[in-house]
């Protein structure tokens, strides 16, 4: 029998991920966490009021709200500047955080138990007048406390912009330094590149995904060169397919590492939420072509399981209709490779069921057919035979509708001849396809 495993060059061109993340050099983000002591335990507040107000001048920014982790993020804040941070909500007591400067993260704000009234703009700029000078007067019975709190703060605040101006300087050369590398077709030197900026800030919602994104499609990109190379290599073949399915397989992890970062990363900036969004989705598609790869080369026929998962969380975020019934495609695909028959089988069903005439869907049903009867033959030969007698007539059926010349159009020939000599099976005329109902 004659199984249509044969693959041809790989050639994928990929829409490089550079641009998904812009980090001015005249802007930088801000982003900290709101917390209150209980029980000498730093816990999260959710739901509460963040304003960052300009020092100099009577300028403000669209304010932010905690969310269920207690942090916030203010994109696009200018460098060079002085801000006060102005925190309100329920249950606290609202307050003034003074020296605060563009590109500071994990910017920890302790507040303490209150009415939860709110501070209007002109008492946080009275506030930020009496700040110039010394700190807010608190009760005196905590005011000592919460001066040596509040300056301790202040040092963590200053050491942590020390810290985050030089991971900044660091990602902003990662991204252009594996940028160059990527397009001069250097993909060792891309990955090193951005793996120097992933490991700056691993876990930063706002440049990991992108660095991690970039990874993974230079690590694809390598990989399909190895991979390519390895079909007229023979000397260094088995090295050089180790190389891309290493390349493949790390290829998920950067993607599962990316979608880790993104699962709970919120703004309250559109600009930044749909960063967000498209990294996902960029990484929902690197994680399901690096799966199709691997099971479509042979180099690892073990994952059909996870790759189905992998392709149904890509279609539910897809938006593209063209691209999910790409995808739909590629998933039954790579089940077929996986050797995953009657999975691919009810995939290549779907495809039919909305276009009965598709070809690539009735040759896939048909092959995948051939395989299950041929399994079943042994256990229960006539069960078999009747699945071998529905692969015939799918077969046959692609052969009546497919154009001339379409790429399995004599290989489906050759297998409709070899089950007429194995299993003494003919296509029947005017067959129609049994019906089948799936969840």
């Amino acid at each position: 029998m004659s199984r249509l495993t044969k693959l041809a060059v790989i050639t994928f061109t990929f829409l490089f991920g550079l641009s998904a993340l812009s980090i001015s050099a005249q802007t930088a983000a801000l982003r900290g966490r709101v917390e209150i002591k209980k029980d000498g335990v730093a816990t999260p507040v959710p739901g509460i009021l963040v304003e960052v107000y300009r020092v100099d001048v009577k300028m403000k920014f669209p304010p932010s709200t905690t969310d269920r982790r207690g942090n916030f993020t203010f994109a696009g804040i200018p460098l060079g500047n002085v801000y006060a941070v102005a925190v309100s909500g329920p249950g606290i007591k609202a307050q003034v955080v003074p020296n605060i400067r563009a590109g500071m993260e994990n910017l920890a704000i302790e507040v303490y138990p209150g009415d939860g009234a709110a501070i209007p703009e002109a008492d946080v700029r009275v506030v930020i007048e009496k700040l110039k000078s010394g700190p807010v007067e608190q009760p005196s019975e905590e005011s000592k406390k919460q001066k040596e709190e509040f300056d301790k703060k202040v040092k963590e605040v200053e050491d942590r912009n020390k810290k985050v101006q030089a991971t900044n300087e660091i990602v902003n050369r990662a991204l252009s330094d594996g940028g160059k590398a990527f397009e001069a077709k250097d993909y060792t030197g891309a990955i090193a590149k951005f793996q120097e900026g992933i490991d700056a800030d691993p876990v930063f919602a706002g440049s990991a995904p992108v660095l991690l994104n970039n990874k993974g499609l230079s690590l694809i990109s390598r990989g399909t060169d190895s991979y390519n190379t390895s079909i007229k290599d023979t000397e260094n073949r088995p090295a050089l397919r180790d190389s891309a399915k290493s390349d493949f397989e790390n290829a998920i992890m950067s993607a599962d590492q990316s979608l880790a970062v993104l699962k709970d990363a919120t703004a309250s900036d559109e600009t930044l939420r749909k960063s967000y969004e498209a990294n996902t989705l960029l990484s929902l598609t690197i994680r399901k072509n690096a799966y199709r790869l691997l099971a479509q080369t042979g180099l690892d026929v073990t994952r059909g399981q996870q790759a189905a998962t992998a392709f149904a969380e890509y279609m539910a975020k897809e938006t593209d209709e063209a691209k999910k019934t790409r995808a739909q495609l590629d998933l039954a695909l790579t089940l077929q490779d996986s050797g995953e028959y009657q999975m691919a089988f009810d995939e290549f069903a779907k495809i039919s069921d909305g276009d009965p005439n598709n070809v690539d869907a009735l040759v896939g049903l048909g092959l995948n057919m051939v395989s299950i009867g041929y399994l079943s033959l042994e256990a229960d030969p006539a069960k078999g035979k009747a699945q071998l007698q529905e692969a015939a007539n799918y077969l046959q059926r692609y052969v009546d509708v497919a154009p001339d010349g379409h790429r399995f159009k004599e290989d489906a020939k050759a297998a409709i001849e070899q089950l007429k000599a194995d299993a003494k099976v003919v296509p029947q005329k005017n067959a129609r396809p049994p019906v089948r109902r799936r969840p």
